[in-house]
């Protein structure tokens, strides 16, 4: 210590103090810390490769596994996105059907016909009152009206 009085000082408040300062110091080599940055340096051009391969198999297989999400959810979401096209085979059915209608016609009983006839389906028999509305008085000509009196009679 250079000034003695603080020597003093140290003895006299911690003795243990006083006496692991005066015990050998060890020291570092003088090019430690050059040499510790060598040696880090070679460590990680030594592992870079490894890790660099590892990391790129790591992102392909990411993106490998995105990229299958977005196909798997292009295929399920797909025909909500796809409007509905008539197929030969809506045309197959209704001859189909007509076919068998022809041929299975006698077999048939009116309860099943009307069973399979939508509202829209029916159509009513116009009334006279309906006839009375199309008809314009104009247009009847004596002919028209004898022909018309010759089929009532």
């Amino acid at each position: 210590m250079k000034d003695p009085e603080i020597k003093k000082e140290l003895e006299h408040l911690s003795p243990l103090l006083d006496s692991i300062k005066q015990q050998r110091q060890q020291g570092l080599p003088d090019d430690y810390f050059e040499q510790l940055n060598q040696k880090i340096i070679a460590q990680n051009i030594k592992n870079e490769p490894v890790k660099t391969k590892r990391v790129k198999l790591i992102y392909l297989a990411k993106i490998a596994a995105i990229g299958i999400i977005i196909l798997g959810m292009t295929w399920i979401i797909k025909p909500f996105f796809e409007s509905p096209t008539p197929t030969s085979q809506d045309t197959i059915e209704q001859e189909e059907i007509l076919a068998y209608m022809e041929d299975n016609i006698d077999n048939i009983t009116e309860d099943e016909l009307i069973n399979l006839l939508d509202d829209a389906d029916l159509v009513t028999t116009p009334t006279d009152n309906d006839l009375l509305d199309e008809i314009d008085i104009n247009d009847i000509n004596e002919e028209l009206l004898e022909e018309y009196i010759e089929i009532q009679l």
